[in-house]
């Protein structure tokens, strides 16, 4: 079993003002147990936003741990390691 770890995940506009946070720290193994913890602790506000209906991330999030990018079809492949940062960064467009 891998061990899990203390990490920092933070979140951009819109996502920020949704959740009403710019960051939290949890304690987890990797990217797809944070998912899990991240449903849990802000439940609609953060699922309905981030994920798909089968709880994979939706395609035009991007989600970076320590500046590489998560496989978001298997985010569990993502450990963590103590003081991890995991980005989830929103839709990004432009004109």
């Amino acid at each position: 079993m891998t061990q899990k770890h203390k990490i920092t995940v933070k979140f951009y506009p819109p996502l920020k003002e949704t959740l009403g946070v710019g960051s939290v720290t949890i304690t987890a193994r990797d990217a797809g147990e944070a998912i899990e913890i991240l449903s849990g602790r802000f439940g609609k506000k953060f699922t309905s936003e981030v994920l798909e209906d089968d709880g994979s991330v939706k395609n035009y999030f991007i989600l970076l741990l320590d500046g590489k990018a998560v496989d978001q079809k298997n985010p569990a492949a993502s450990k963590f390691v103590e003081g991890s940062v995991l980005h989830v960064l929103p839709p990004v467009a432009g004109g």
